[in-house]
């Protein structure tokens, strides 16, 4: 601030203003003063005094919310944008200090007016803008008193677009120049160098800035933030114990509730991670019994809860999260709390059906971190209940009694069914036993309950696709668990090649063992793929169906016999308005190419399809139906792409 200035202009003798009005040239530079002090006078008062006071009350409101957040998720790299009563706040005081450069650019507020509009710009996100103002300071007036200040900004601006080269370049000179003096600047600008690093995953250089930043720094704030950050960076080093140490130095600096708490509980998750959940639970009691974290009790809980089943107190635990999930429905520490219940039901209890239940409460709050996780094992769950659900339906009637020469009773008050219906009941439930083996293999993942499924489906199994599967499955879960039991891996292989010789297990099967496959000299299936390509454009379903079909049974092991399959049943569903026809392609697709991104992709749609279909004992299971034209939906582009670029289920 200029204050001398204004005080002189002020409090200069009246004589001398008389004096100076004779005209006299020795006094033209006192004149010169008289006015540079008037100008400066009237440009701190009508625009830089109001405009400092809102920036001041803006940046507070700023910082609050900095407060809130680390409160919520600790201090992170990431920025946090000024609130919108702050933003217009700072909207007007880019007005009023650009009013002084356009109306006063000969006072001594210029350079205090450029820092103000940048760091304006800065916090409204508006990098770009503030980027030239900082430049445009440091430029102009690289003597002025403001300049470290306004180029430590400058450094943090280069780093928010992305410039980390340029901005660490900017901070090293700065440290460089500023090291004499030292003071916060040289200790931020560690931090913000420390931030960089971090961006750029490089802990080992990270946490050596944040060091540096803590040896500077006065500010108690600042300090914390670098010790917090240091935790994080030896968090990524895997160095568990020291960044228990570092989380726990946090509170020794500030009593800042939101950072104390957030660094308790990383220091936990730390101390579980490095093995010693009961030196975790020791901080978790005492953090609990602590009145100063009453307002955090739900992450303390969490947490405990956590600890617990680390230490394999698993009913204590799921009370813990129990009580976290029921009193937090719908929020963020709720729905973490409801995942890590679920995971215990399922994988610690065996309770699918309180593990599906859990799960539902998971995703009422999109947790970014569990969301998809939780709402694929709460989908895949749904359609396992939805086939049990369908598969004693079958089984009641299935068990209409029946002397024992076959016939059905007399006596019995059941209406008895056909063997044509038995036999196609029969048949339902190996399928259904086959697709909560899938189920389980694929989605989530069990591999006990997926063998004794896929075992119940594999005698009535009448079909290599799924019979090779089966094979190929319970090899691959035997070569992985070879303490389970599942059988011998290279024996299993070795009957698929025998067996099943055309399936695309079969060569699957022989690069396990090592056996030579001879490479096709030109995949025929790629060829055939572009002109079904070409007739889909021209709108010739039924011909481009056709040469999809004979890719899959010509050509079963070409890359685009899977990509074939999804085809023929994308264009029944969307062209041809097919929807039954549809999927019974997708289950041949899951069934023959399970573990393919296409398949994937239309796990859902066979799951949907699950879900809401009574079973009919009457009807028998049908092949597609003919392919006759039929008027068809607005034309969308095949979305073959999009699907090929997901990763796959399982690596192949």
């Amino acid at each position: 601030m200029k204050l001398r200035l204004f005080l002189f202009s002020f409090f200069f003798p009246s004589s001398v203003l008389v004096v100076s009005l004779t005209g006299c040239s020795v006094f033209s530079p006192l004149g010169d003063a008289l006015a540079a002090g008037y100008e400066n006078t009237v440009a701190y008062f009508n625009s830089y005094y109001n405009a400092k006071r809102l920036f001041d009350e803006a940046e507070e409101e700023i910082r609050a919310n900095e407060r809130t957040t680390r409160a919520r998720v600790g201090p992170t790299p990431a920025p946090v944008l000024a609130p919108p009563s702050a933003k217009q706040k700072l909207t007007v005081v880019i007005d009023k200090c650009s009013y002084i450069l356009s109306f006063h650019p000969s006072s001594a507020l210029v350079d205090d007016a450029l820092v103000l509009i940048g760091k304006s710009y800065f916090h409204q996100g508006d990098y770009l803008k503030a980027e030239r103002k900082f430049a445009e300071l440091l430029s102009g007036f690289p003597e002025s008193s403001v300049a470290p200040e306004a180029e430590l900004w400058f450094v943090k601006t280069l780093a928010r677009l992305n410039k980390q080269d340029e901005a660490i370049e900017a901070a090293q000179l700065l440290v460089q120049r500023e090291e004499e003096v030292g003071g916060e600047i040289v200790a931020e600008t560690f931090v913000v160098l420390g931030n960089i690093y971090s961006l750029q995953d490089n802990p080992a250089k990270a946490i050596e800035v944040y060091q540096e930043a803590v040896a500077r720094s006065s500010a108690d704030v600042l300090t914390a933030t670098a010790l917090y950050r240091i935790g994080d960076g030896l968090s990524g080093l895997g160095q568990w114990d020291q960044a228990a140490s570092s989380y726990r130095r946090v509170e020794e600096y500030t009593d800042e509730m939101g950072l104390v708490i957030s660094g308790r509980l990383r220091a936990i998750r730390a101390l579980r991670s490095a093995g010693r959940p009961d030196h975790a639970l020791e901080v978790c009691t005492e953090t609990q019994e602590d009145f100063r974290f009453n307002a955090f009790q739900k992450e303390i809980r969490l947490e405990k809860g956590l600890t617990l089943a680390a230490l394999g107190s698993y009913d204590l635990a799921i009370q813990e999260l129990i009580v976290v999930d029921t009193s937090s429905v719908r929020t963020e520490i709720g729905s973490k709390a409801a995942y890590e219940a679920a995971k215990l039901h399922e994988f610690r209890f065996g309770d699918y059906r309180a593990a599906l239940d859990a799960y539902a409460r998971a995703i009422t709050y999109p947790v970014p971190a569990i969301y998809d996780d939780a709402r694929k094992r709460h989908s895949a769950l749904n359609q396992y209940f939805s086939l049990l659900k369908q598969r004693d339906k079958r089984d009641s009637l299935l068990a209409t009694p029946r002397t024992p020469s076959g016939e059905f009773a007399d006596d019995s008050v059941i209406v008895p069914i056909t063997q044509a219906a038995i036999d196609s009941l029969e048949r339902e439930q190996v399928a259904s036993s086959f697709e909560i083996g899938e189920i389980f293999y694929a989605e989530l993942e069990n591999p006990d309950s997926a063998v004794s499924w896929y075992k119940r489906a594999m005698p009535g199994l009448q079909d290599s696709a799924r019979s090779a599967r089966v094979l190929f499955v319970l090899a691959e879960l035997s070569a992985v668990y070879p303490e389970k039991g599942y059988g011998a891996a290279e024996e299993l292989y070795q009957r698929i090649i025998k067996e099943y010789p055309t399936s695309v297990y079969a060569i699957r099967s022989k690069r396990q063992l090592g056996i030579p496959v001879e490479p096709a000299a030109a995949d025929s299936g790629q060829f055939l793929y572009r002109n079904a390509e070409k007739l889909i454009e021209s709108g010739k379903y039924d011909d481009a169906i056709k040469i999809l079909r004979t890719i899959v049974r010509d050509h079963p092991v070409s890359p685009y016999a899977a990509k074939s399959e999804y085809a023929t049943g994308w264009l029944y569903e969307y062209r041809l308005a097919k929807p039954d026809s549809a999927l019974n392609y997708y289950k041949s697709l899951v069934e023959s190419y399970g573990t393919s991104s296409y398949a994937a992709a239309v796990r859902h749609r066979i799951r949907r399809e699950v879900e809401e279909t009574p079973v009919d004992t009457t009807k028998k299971s049908l092949p597609p139906p003919a392919r006759e034209s039929e008027s068809v939906p607005k034309k969308e582009e095949l979305p073959i792409e999009r699907i090929e670029s997901r990763p796959q289920t399982r690596k192949e």
